[in-house]
């Protein structure tokens, strides 16, 4: 089912196995989704490629840390998103 009023989205969560097939089902309904998840390396690569290879916008980040919040919290403003609307990628201080 397409939805006729795509909303920005954001799972919390997107390396489980709810928040993924959350993120799925919301971008297969055309939302413009951005799924969360403590770190996109490691256990988390495969899932993280998958995710944005169903055109959500992935964010490290960690509910029990208020600084990671306020970091990606940022990623995920509308003057941060790209024209086709995903966040642009996480960068890293050397």
């Amino acid at each position: 089912m397409h939805t006729p009023t795509p909303k920005r989205v954001l799972v919390t969560g997107a390396s489980g196995a709810v928040g993924h097939a959350t993120c799925k089902l919301l971008t297969e309904r055309g939302h413009r989704v951005a799924g969360t998840m403590r770190a996109r390396h490691g256990k988390n690569a495969e899932i993280a490629a998958a995710l944005e290879a169903m055109g959500v916008a992935v964010i490290e980040l960690d509910v029990t840390d208020d600084a990671s919040v306020n970091d990606g919290g940022a990623s995920t403003s509308t003057s941060r998103t790209t024209p086709n609307g995903r966040c642009p990628p996480r960068r890293t201080s050397a």
